[in-house]
């Protein structure tokens, strides 16, 4: 029931104000998918100018990085074409003429100091422009420049710094006379290249060697620390980079973030970095941003506000006329009529709501005679709560007894159980003695049998014949009947202990592999399969949770049992298959055999019976034993036959087992 519904009669409703929660939910819809669209499209618009940006600055970043490499090893190609000068002069026109040399050195700016050596390391000419460094080494012969050179590679240090505070790198090759010509090159002029080497507002440049060590920079004090890149385990990724060219964003050693490219200074292991500062790598990016959501907060107030105020006109002040005359219905004042003069829904809604309000006048006439007929329907149903209460406290009478008498089954069944046990173990006593005493008389009749032999030529023709016939047929025929007897008794005996075994034994249920399980059972019986020539097939079985050695007794009687029932006739014919079901397994096994007649199909399973051939050897008590199994497993078996046809043995198994272990 509505809450109009539960108003007292006489009372009024609140009348509820304007549409305000439809037009609040209209607006934020409206506002939301219009904010999505244009979300949407102004994202992909600050993708593209995001991508387009950052694919410019890469690309001059990458461009100025390969300028500088290009300037960077055109220093280093000058220095090392000075060197080759030097080498093509004869060294003792060298030794002869010294000013050559201060000559050298004074036109080239780079050239801090300047010598040639001989083999041994002994200076043949040297000129400087600050105090001599490389001239005055004792240790020539024993250091790594001349050592290297001398071996016939070309040479190039890290940075060091002279005794006047003068940055410097040692340049040394091999020259024609199995010498040395070394240099010390003045690294304030790469520093100087180096800090020319402008894009951006914040964009940087600075060369590292192959040790990671930054030998030019535009600030002198981070080149003359010997700032190492490998001090910083995240720029790594800058040193081995193939070909020494990477681009991307990072935090550099000054703790900027930056974005950055490299490139190899040609013919050398250094590198040129290059940096731009990420807040100007994207300053077009963010005043995009910026322009795109003051358009899209514009455009939204814009759309929002003529889109409301047509649909204040279209739809909200109708609904309001629309709600106050159905206020008026609903306050039961039926010969009103909603004034909405349109064709549209809304005008289909109050013409509704007029003929429901003509509707409820006739049917509040009809509901005053029903009133009564309620009444008497009501009284009715109460009379009937009666009987049905009455009716269970009956079946609650009658399920109790049915409690009590499941009790005195199981107690029954336990009694029998019992009963069979001592039963079966008292008869053991008088087999096993009959058995003793048949043959202690095999031996009595023997001892006997020696001594009458002797006696028998004394007798007439007659009483021979009697005695002989006797002691040689009547006397062991009789010990015969005696243990054939003595084996049935014992095999009867049996077969009760193993049917009341099988009725209280603990079943250990786990999954069973049918499909495994039944090809051992065929397995173990392929010798009379194939003496009889029998074809059997078998479906594709499910999985199962059961007692394993439960699952092949059944499968192994019932094998057996369609094997020993089949007409010698025709070629035997065996089908195993199964079904899943919402809660049971159900498997058949199908014959061509003899068939069992209708009126035997009751004693099917019944214990020490046997239906229809009597010439099969057995007790009569494979199917009893299965029909327990299958019960004990929560299943059910029945059996379908018809006579010269076959027979069908269909068992189900229960997917939730009332006994055995846990889940194993």
């Amino acid at each position: 029931m509505n809450k109009s519904e539960q108003q007292p009669a006489g009372s009024t409703l609140p009348r509820p104000g304007r549409p305000y929660h439809l037009r609040r939910r209209f607006i934020t819809l409206l506002g939301s998918v219009l904010l999505v669209a244009l979300l949407a499209g102004e994202t992909g618009m600050l993708y593209f100018v995001s991508r387009n940006e950052q694919r410019a600055w890469q690309d001059r970043q990458r461009e100025a990085a390969r300028h500088a490499g290009h300037v960077v090893a055109d220093f280093r190609e000058r220095a090392q074409d000075s060197l080759t000068l030097v080498n093509l002069l004869d060294s003792d026109h060298l030794a002869a003429e010294p000013y050559m040399m201060r000559d050298f050195v004074a036109q080239n700016p780079a050239l801090l100091e300047i010598i040639r050596l001989d083999a041994r390391g002994a200076v043949i000419a040297s000129a400087c422009q600050d105090t001599p460094v490389l001239a005055n080494l004792f240790t020539i012969p024993q250091s790594n420049w001349f050592l290297e050179a001398k071996g016939g590679e070309s040479y190039l240090s890290n940075v060091q710094i002279s005794a006047d505070d003068q940055p410097y790198v040692i340049m040394a090759m091999p020259s024609p006379d199995a010498g040395v010509v070394a240099a010390r090159l003045r690294m304030t002029l790469l520093w100087d290249v180096v800090a020319d080497i402008k894009f951006g507002t914040t964009g940087q440049a600075y060369v590292i060697n192959q040790g990671g060590q930054i030998i030019a920079h535009s600030d002198p004090e981070v080149a003359l620390a010997k700032t190492s890149l490998q001090d910083h385990p995240e720029l790594i990724a800058l040193l081995q980079a193939p070909r020494h060219e990477w681009n991307g964003a990072y935090t550099n050693f000054e703790g900027v973030k930056v974005v950055g490219a490299t490139a190899q200074v040609p013919g050398t292991e250094w590198v040129v970095i290059t940096e731009l500062s990420q807040l100007e790598a994207t300053a077009v990016s963010r005043l995009t941003l910026l322009l795109l959501a003051g358009e899209m907060l514009v455009a939204t107030v814009v759309v929002m506000g003529v889109t409301t105020r047509f649909m204040e006109r279209l739809i909200f002040q109708p609904l309001e006329r629309l709600q106050s005359g159905a206020e008026r219905i609903g306050r039961g004042d039926l010969s009103h009529r909603i004034d909405v003069d349109r064709q549209d829904e809304v005008g289909r809604v109050a013409h509704a709501f007029n003929e429901m309000a003509r509707r409820l006048h006739e049917r509040e006439e009809q509901l005053t005679a029903r009133t009564a007929a309620l009444t008497t329907e009501i009284a009715e149903r109460r009379r009937a709560e009666e009987r049905l209460q009455r009716y269970a406290a009956e079946l609650e009478r009658a399920n109790a007894d049915i409690v009590r008498a499941s009790a005195d089954i199981v107690r029954a069944s336990d009694d029998l159980r019992r009963f069979t046990y001592v039963a079966s173990h008292n008869l053991r006593g008088p087999l096993v003695n009959l058995n003793g005493f048949a043959a202690e008389l095999r031996a009595a009749l023997a001892l006997v049998g020696s001594v009458v032999i002797t006696t028998l030529p004394h007798l007439d023709e007659k009483k021979r014949q009697i005695v002989t016939t006797t002691l040689e047929e009547g006397i062991p025929e009789a010990l015969g009947f005696i243990d054939a007897s003595v084996s049935d008794l014992n095999r009867l005996v049996n077969a009760i202990q193993k049917l009341s075994s099988l009725s209280h034994q603990e079943l250990r249920l786990k999954p069973t592999d049918m499909n495994g399980l039944v090809q051992e059972t065929l397995n173990r019986l392929a010798h009379q399969i194939e003496e009889r020539q029998v074809t059997v097939t078998v479906g594709p079985l499910p999985e199962v949770v059961a007692d394993q050695a439960a699952m092949a007794e059944i499968m192994t009687n019932l094998l057996k049992n369609a094997l020993a029932y089949l007409d010698p006739e025709r070629p035997g014919e065996i089908e195993i298959s199964a079904e899943r079901n919402h809660d049971e397994t159900l498997f058949r096994v199908q014959d061509n055999g003899h068939g069992i007649a209708a009126e035997d199909m009751d004693k099917v399973f019944a214990p020490f019976r046997r239906v229809g051939r009597h010439d099969v050897p057995g007790e009569g008590m494979g199917l009893p034993y299965v029909q327990t199994l299958v019960r004990r497993h929560g299943g059910r078996i029945w059996c379908e036959s018809e006579l010269g046809v076959g027979t069908t043995f269909t068992f189900t198994i229960s997917d939730h087992p009332a006994e055995g272990d846990s889940y194993a």
